[in-house]
């Protein structure tokens, strides 16, 4: 039975709400316990700030750097998910082996990167990371406690527990420096990442202090191809989106929840300047729900809050993508992947019994969907309306 929406509100404001990470995880971790009998989750996170990050090799010694990316197959995917034969042997084999669950997944202009993971009862969890690009592809066995991928420009950031790296789509490491000193401002070409040391600007390869987190301690933020700055305030006041377009004026243009004076923790997603944002809050059972849906196509002057099924029903919110169409799409625990046209009109279109997570690359939008012994991936290139199975980077 599902809570009334005014209801699941009642409690948000009375229960403090979780971080970011821990809204993620802890959906994301229950995605996974239902799926598969794996006893540990995501490793706790270490916070890690003001220091400089150099690695070049994440995963270990020379032995296991990644071969250079070879060409793809001729033909289409037939459905089969079979270990993709031109990694090396080494990761071939670990993906072969028993409980293997894509980990942590972030697209890119031309491709995706995963990392997979492998945990064995209450031992250490093993990771192996796999890259395709275009019709190239590269991989590597990992020495990581919890690695993740977050998708910037030219590639991803790649991140353990004291490591911080910039992953190439061609599945080579360059360094990362994190200065661990503030900015005043945002510049067009910057983007913003969430670290385990906080969110952070990157700029370059650099990692620079976001503009504004102390005062709003965001919970989730965005910069606009243009350079505004987009955050979602994690402190005690309305539920609201703000933004800044430079000396750190800032202006509120969206109030998800007028008259609340509580913490929330809200979702940003953005792709140009399209945006969409999602208030979530905490429900008895435990699940994280989706509380408020908005959506803005001007970089969040003004926005477009959706009013079609009832947000307490959207439980384990995991996953929020933006298409460059201005579509927003959803993955829940509930009602698998939920599609939200810039109008606002929510249509669920669940992929498989478990979606996962979602994921844009390029002009396509991807679902992590649930597919019998691995994963795979649900791909749309017209924005929605047709969909086709794909095998995550590492089959083929």
């Amino acid at each position: 039975m599902n809570l009334p929406t005014h209801v699941s509100r009642e409690v948000a404001e009375r229960v403090p709400q979780p971080g970011f990470d821990a809204v993620v995880d802890r959906a994301q971790h229950a995605r996974r316990r239902r799926r598969t009998t794996i006893a540990s989750g995501l490793a706790v996170a270490v916070v890690v700030a003001g220091v400089g990050f150099a690695v070049g090799r994440p995963g270990g010694g020379d032995d296991q750097r990644p071969e250079p990316a070879r060409p793809g197959p001729s033909t289409p995917w037939d459905g089969t998910p079979e270990v993709d034969s031109r990694l090396p042997a080494t990761v071939q084999s670990f993906l072969r082996g028993a409980r293997l669950q894509p980990w942590s997944f972030a697209g890119s202009d031309t491709g995706a990167a995963v990392v997979w993971g492998s945990c064995a009862g209450d031992g250490p969890c093993t990771y192996a990371l796999t890259v395709r690009d275009g019709d190239e592809v590269a991989g590597r066995l990992l020495e990581a406690s919890a690695p993740t991928l977050t998708a910037v420009p030219g590639g991803w950031i790649y991140e353990d527990v004291d490591e911080v790296s910039l992953l190439t789509p061609s599945g080579t490491f360059e360094p990362v420096v994190d200065t661990g000193s503030g900015s005043t401002d945002v510049e067009p070409g910057d983007t913003a990442v969430r670290t385990r040391a906080g969110w952070r600007i990157l700029r370059g390869t650099k990692l620079i202090g976001l503009p504004g987190a102390g005062t709003w301690q965001p919970s989730s933020a965005y910069v606009t191809p243009g350079g505004r700055l987009v955050l979602a305030p994690g402190v005690a006041g309305p539920r609201r989106v703000v933004v800044s377009d430079g000396d750190l004026q800032w202006e509120m243009t969206h109030v998800a929840d007028p008259g609340a004076d509580s913490t929330g923790t809200g979702l940003l997603a953005g792709n140009g300047d399209h945006l969409a944002y999602v208030l979530l809050g905490d429900d008895p059972d435990g699940s994280v729900t989706g509380l408020h849906v908005a959506l803005s196509s001007d970089a969040g002057d003004t926005w477009t809050t959706s009013e079609g099924m009832e947000r307490s029903v959207y439980q384990d919110v995991s996953g929020l993508a933006m298409s460059r169409q201005g579509t927003a799409y959803l993955v829940t625990g509930s009602h698998g992947l939920v599609r939200i046209d810039a109008d606002g009109n929510e249509v669920g279109t669940p992929m498989s019994p478990h979606d996962m997570g979602v994921l844009t690359s390029g002009d396509e939008v991807c679902v992590v969907a649930g597919a019998g012994a691995v994963d795979e991936l649900r791909c749309s290139s017209d924005d929605g309306t047709t969909w086709a199975p794909r095998p995550l980077p590492g089959f083929g």
